[in-house]
């Protein structure tokens, strides 16, 4: 993932433009971290930036549940048994609106972090270079 442009700068941290699905990688990503070893101000940033994501992440959740159950055709199960035609029909609409949902750019306020955080979750976690890529975001 691309690090965005700085939209606005400030105490409580910048406004950067996300797909939705960097929202998703970001979320899980950070869900997995031990933060015990990152300064009072790199933890709280973590978690603020955490509970920034919690609803957006929820909405999108919400919106492939919803995508999941509008596009399921009438006739999928009948008898019990699953008609493979309108499954295979069912999962491609399913993916190509959520490939286009999860491709949307939003603007997202996150709280900084610095780069010396960043190292101590990094070596804390065992972070791989993909993560921390994706970490690198948060860093100011």
């Amino acid at each position: 993932m691309k690090k965005a442009q700085v939209e606005v700068a400030g105490e409580k941290g910048f406004v950067i433009k996300m797909k939705k699905g960097e929202i998703l990688q970001l979320n899980n990503v950070l869900a997995s971290l031990k933060i015990g070893q990152v300064s009072k101000e790199g933890a709280f940033a973590l978690l603020e930036t955490k509970l920034t994501l919690s609803p957006l992440v929820k909405s999108i959740e919400e919106a492939q549940a919803s995508a999941a159950n509008e596009l399921k055709p009438e006739g999928l199960r009948v008898d019990g048994v699953k008609n493979a035609i309108l499954e295979k029909e069912w999962n491609d609409k399913f993916i190509e609106f959520m490939n286009r949902y999860l491709d949307e750019s939003i603007s997202v306020q996150l709280s900084g972090l610095s780069r010396e955080d960043l190292y101590e979750l990094a070596r804390d976690n065992n972070i791989e270079l993909a993560k921390a890529e994706l970490l690198n975001i948060l860093v100011v």
